[in-house]
């Protein structure tokens, strides 16, 4: 599958910056993080099943060891052990893409689940409707106002994929 991306071969340094930001979302979502880093660090062992030391942490969250980048599992790993896929989010970004985390557990009131979903998906696209709104009553869209309401869309894309998942989920039952 190809996928369209945006730019071509000659974006020269069009990723020069990606690892400063993998590395802020990273120490981002440990700040928020219940958890220590040595306990982080303890949990990402268990689900490589192999040793990560709070050092190897440290040195992957640090702006000074340029030479230490995380491999694809241990980010994965590291976005599992946080509870955040903040850094993944940064990558998927980069290459054109948004990430949906689809979080689906059944309940016993399907239909009170769905309901609420749908209506939350309305309430968020209309907060996304009043970003657009407010950024654009002065004419320009600022940085500050174009993040904001690319979180809002984030917010219906990712609710609409979580009610579709947990109606596919239902599909899968019958």
């Amino acid at each position: 599958m190809t996928l369209p991306l945006p730019g071509a071969v000659s974006d020269e340094g069009r990723l020069a910056g990606i690892m400063h930001a993998i590395r802020a979302a990273m120490v981002a979502s440990i700040k928020r993080s219940p958890l220590s880093r040595f306990q982080l660090a303890g949990v990402m062992g268990e689900l490589l099943d192999r040793d990560v030391s709070k050092d190897m942490l440290d040195k992957y969250t640090s702006e000074s060891a340029e030479a230490h980048r995380p491999p694809a599992d241990t980010l994965a790993a590291f976005c599992l052990a946080t509870n955040s896929i903040d850094a993944l989010d940064v990558l998927a970004e980069s290459v054109g893409c948004v990430l949906t985390p689809i979080c689906v557990g059944m309940t016993e009131d399907l239909s009170t689940e769905l309901r609420s979903g749908v209506i939350r998906i309305a309430q968020e696209f209309g907060e996304a409707a009043g970003a657009v709104e407010d950024a654009a009553s002065d004419g320009e869209i600022t940085p500050k106002e174009a993040a904001r309401i690319r979180r809002e869309l984030r917010d219906v894309i990712q609710r609409a994929v979580a009610v579709s998942a947990l109606l596919a989920q239902q599909e899968r039952l019958r």
